[in-house]
């Protein structure tokens, strides 16, 4: 389940189709990166599915909206950059 908080109320918010989300990164509401072993992206009306090598990943992040670093449990690192 995915939700999200408005500032006054939670509401259910849509999760990627056929992935789950363990964990989330996103510099505004239109900018979030998900992953549960594969990486997903959020930009403001849809989820997708980013293809990558390496994984499953567990934890990502980045230092801006332009790049996003994940990281797997097998030591893997994935940059992307926009």
């Amino acid at each position: 389940m995915v939700i999200h908080w408005d500032g006054t109320t939670w509401a259910s918010a849509p999760k990627p189709a056929g992935a789950g989300i363990d964990v989330l990164w996103g510099t505004s509401r239109n900018d979030i990166w998900g992953s549960s072993g594969s990486i997903s992206h959020w930009d403001g009306t849809a989820w997708q599915l980013v293809t990558t090598s390496g994984g499953p990943f567990g934890s990502v992040w980045g230092p801006d909206r332009n790049s996003l670093w994940a990281v797997s449990s097998s030591g893997y690192i994935l940059y992307l950059q926009r």
